[in-house]
């Protein structure tokens, strides 16, 4: 495997299912957290956008 590449990207779900919008479930620490995250990894672009496409769509499945 090469260096640097995603394996897996794993979502713990929240333990209270109530129904507030995509964007109110990912609180601010963790937006700061994962944004620094990318910003500081040596992953190509593309990579990055399917990290986050990878979030945002477990988060609609939950």
């Amino acid at each position: 495997m090469k260096k640097n590449q995603v394996k897996d990207v794993i979502i713990y779900p929240s333990a209270s299912p109530d129904t507030c919008s995509l964007a109110n479930k990912i609180s601010e620490f963790h937006y700061d957290l994962i944004e620094r995250k990318l910003e500081h990894s040596s992953l190509p672009t593309e990579q990055k956008i399917e990290i986050i496409i990878n979030i945002l769509n477990a988060l609609k499945n939950e």
